[in-house]
């Protein structure tokens, strides 16, 4: 990552800002790495890849993948065409951290969760 080059540090760097004074965790709070928002697509699969990182911080990772750009320009597909990427950046995010997800496909993300945690849960 050019911006996220050492993600320990982009990291050390949201701890401190989380301690600052009037910035408390709670229950609600979460990690948002930042998916898209003027990103490369490198910058974005490496985010996904290295979510892992930021469960030190012992806090709920959250993601919104759902039909981001970096996924249309992989599969080189539209918008309503991103379906099938944005479930599959979901379940690799799901297993690297992330633990809360924006989606616009609500219905077919449920029943992709349902059938990931039940091949997670077997011994």
């Amino acid at each position: 990552l050019r911006r996220f080059e050492s993600c320990p540090a982009h990291q050390a760097g949201s701890e401190h800002k989380a301690e600052k004074p009037g910035h408390r965790f709670t229950t609600h709070a979460h990690v948002d790495p930042g998916i898209g928002f003027g990103k490369s697509v490198d910058d974005n699969l490496k985010i996904i890849n290295k979510l892992y990182i930021f469960k030190s911080l012992g806090l709920p990772i959250f993601l919104g993948i759902s039909r981001k750009s970096f996924i249309g320009k992989i599969l080189n597909v539209d918008i309503d065409k991103r379906l099938i990427g944005s479930i599959s950046a979901l379940v690799v995010s799901l297993i690297n951290g992330a633990n809360v997800f924006r989606v616009h496909d609500v219905e077919e993300t449920c029943q992709t969760l349902r059938l990931v945690y039940s091949i997670l849960r077997v011994n």
